[in-house]
């Protein structure tokens, strides 16, 4: 009865082994390239990714569907340097994401722009990644 129990427990810890391995062997569809993360860099796993834009070179654009809502990075929408408006950064702010009210879209777009950077990050085109930086 007690090597029934032994089996039982080192088969539950190997297959918590191999899905822990597993886990970290899965990587999200935005992390392209080989280099790896520095620890300050965060991203969240369910981005999704459209491989048929590619805003910085062999890093697709990401996005993420919230309340029916797609929103995307290539949109540029969350670029201030892209805006056509010459205004401050705090005006850009407000426009953009509102006073207080657009939070969870302020999220998304914290999301992808994670998702963006972790991608650039990982191919190691330093010139890339200081684009990511603003």
């Amino acid at each position: 009865m007690k090597s029934k129990i032994n089996l039982r427990v080192f088969i539950l810890l190997i297959a918590g082994s191999f899905s822990e391995t597993w886990a970290q062997a899965v990587r999200p569809c935005f992390i392209t390239g080989n280099v790896p993360l520095p620890a300050s860099v965060t991203y969240d796993p369910s981005v999704q990714c459209d491989l048929a834009i590619k805003p910085f070179p062999d890093v697709p654009d990401v996005y993420m569907t919230v309340n029916q809502v797609t929103y995307r990075f290539s949109q540029r929408d969350i670029s201030y340097q892209s805006s056509a408006d010459i205004i401050p950064p705090v005006i850009f702010a407000v426009r953009s994401f509102g006073v207080m009210k657009a939070t969870d879209k302020l999220e998304v777009y914290g999301k992808l722009y994670g998702a963006i950077n972790a991608g650039v990050r990982s191919q190691g085109n330093k010139a890339a990644t200081q684009l990511t930086k603003g």
